[in-house]
């Protein structure tokens, strides 16, 4: 069997869409499905490339890991997790922050 390498550009919009309208999975939304069809039907393996931010909206908002930022400009401590941010960290709240989910995570 053959397979087939297809590469499509500037795909965060609907990555946006997914978690704007908090699909149980990816493959809810019709752009993600119909890429899934193909693969099965064809085994096309898609290759999908993508600005890291369009719109106010950024990768951080598709994953599930915490992701720390720290503004080069203020040195404010901001935590992306679960489609929101927080910001105004202290080291010390970032720790306590950090190990609350580290166990909430261990005891799930």
């Amino acid at each position: 069997m053959k397979t087939f390498c297809f590469t499509i550009d500037d795909n965060i919009r609907f990555l946006k869409e997914i978690t704007e309208r908090k699909y149980k999975s990816i493959f809810e939304h019709p752009y993600a499905e119909m890429l899934k069809r193909l693969h099965e039907k064809f085994s096309l393996k898609i290759q999908l490339n993508l600005f890291y931010r369009v719109d106010g909206f950024d990768l951080s908002e598709m994953s599930d890991a915490v992701i720390i930022v720290v503004s080069e400009e203020t040195g404010i401590i901001s935590v992306a997790h679960d489609c929101s941010l927080t910001r105004n960290f202290t080291p010390e709240s970032l720790g306590k922050y950090l190990m609350q989910k580290i166990l909430r995570e261990h005891q799930d």
